[in-house]
């Protein structure tokens, strides 16, 4: 299963500290000259699956569960007791989730264990505890620790859960030999902005967010940085591709009710207006960004995608598809959870075909 930073997810450690991008230039955009992509909804249908697929997934506070959805039926099977979240596979033969306290099993909290199938053995690949979510990337697995810190820790290991070291805030590898890109905290509006700086004016002991009002203004007066986004970027503003070298950011003028949203890819920067919409972006796969849009008046929105030259823009489902509810890919489809009114998983799920 692929989820990059939608993990969206539970991206807060990536928005809250440095970023490490390619170096791009990024023109402040001009309102008036931007495209504009025109929102005209209309009923998505969804199908099933044409071949059967299958799903891991947790249930709080109850255990793992198998899913095998097909073209005409979907069946659902128990599979381990336990507290679970963050359950990712890269085959079905090693399932990988993030243990919760468990009295009965003993096992310590916030560590990633790996489930070999199908004799159903756990094997435990880090003795950290206290880690927030984890994602594949690069055939390795990276973890985040105390996101809600002013300094999260980020770290890579193999799938194997050897070799674990430290790594930027992002996940990201430095590739970039002149800037440094990050996301500044604005204390007192809560929103963020894209900057940029060299690299020579970097320090390793530099923190861009305090959770301290004086020690931020003072940062605020001395910051020399270049300020690349115009309005607010929220922290579900942002997601990134590494191996394909595309990332995007969503950023909203609240003052106009419009919404931009920014693609690069290969160091070239498309953007594209939504007036009345406010945007988030889902995840980048196969040269196609997924983002949903939903009303600044009404209770509309859908999923669209579109490539990040601003070309083959499409809807491709309704308003009951968001971030939350993103599972990832498996195969050819975009996989969405059903939640109850209590935000639950309901054992159903929506498929959404690739683009």
């Amino acid at each position: 299963m692929n989820k990059h930073s939608r993990m969206s997810v539970l991206a807060i450690a990536s928005i809250v500290t440095v970023f490490l991008l390619t170096g791009f230039s990024f023109p402040l955009s001009l309102p008036d000259l931007t495209p504009e992509l025109k929102i005209r909804l209309k009923p998505v249908t969804y199908m099933r699956p044409a071949e059967p697929l299958t799903i891991y997934w947790a249930k709080p506070n109850e255990g793992l569960y198998k899913t095998v959805a097909g073209p005409d039926t979907t069946k659902s099977y128990p599979v381990m007791k336990g507290s679970y979240e963050n359950v990712l596979y890269e085959n079905y033969e090693s399932i990988y989730a993030l243990k919760l306290p468990d009295k009965q099993s003993g096992y310590p909290s916030g560590d990633i264990y790996r489930l070999n199938m199908p004799v159903k053995t756990w094997t435990r690949l880090t003795y950290t505890g206290n880690i927030d979510y984890f994602y594949f990337s690069n055939n390795s697995i990276y973890y985040v620790t105390s996101s809600l810190t002013i300094e999260p820790g980020v770290y890579r290991m193999s799938m194997e859960g050897n070799n674990a070291v430290r790594v930027n805030a992002s996940g990201m590898e430095a590739r970039d030999q002149h800037y440094q890109y990050y996301f500044g905290f604005n204390y007192y509006t809560q929103d963020f902005a894209l900057r940029r700086k060299p690299l020579s004016d970097v320090t390793n002991d530099e923190t861009y967010i305090r959770s301290d009002e004086d020690t931020y203004y003072e940062e605020e007066q001395d910051d020399k940085s270049e300020k690349l986004s115009t309005y607010e970027v929220y922290m579900n503003g942002y997601i990134w591709d590494v191996e394909s070298d595309q990332f995007v950011f969503s950023e909203r003028d609240s003052d106009n009710r419009t919404s931009y949203l920014h693609l690069f890819k290969n160091g070239k920067e498309t953007v594209r207006k939504l007036k009345g919409w406010q945007s988030e972006p889902l995840d980048i796969i196969d040269g196609w960004v997924y983002f949903t849009v939903a009303s600044e008046d009404t209770d509309a929105g859908a999923l669209f995608a579109i490539r990040p030259d601003g070309s083959g823009f499409r809807q491709v489902g309704n308003k009951d598809l968001y971030s939350g509810n993103y599972l990832g890919t498996i195969k050819s489809y975009l996989v969405f959870q059903h939640l109850n009114q209590q935000g639950i998983p309901d054992g159903g799920f929506t498929f959404i075909k690739k683009q």
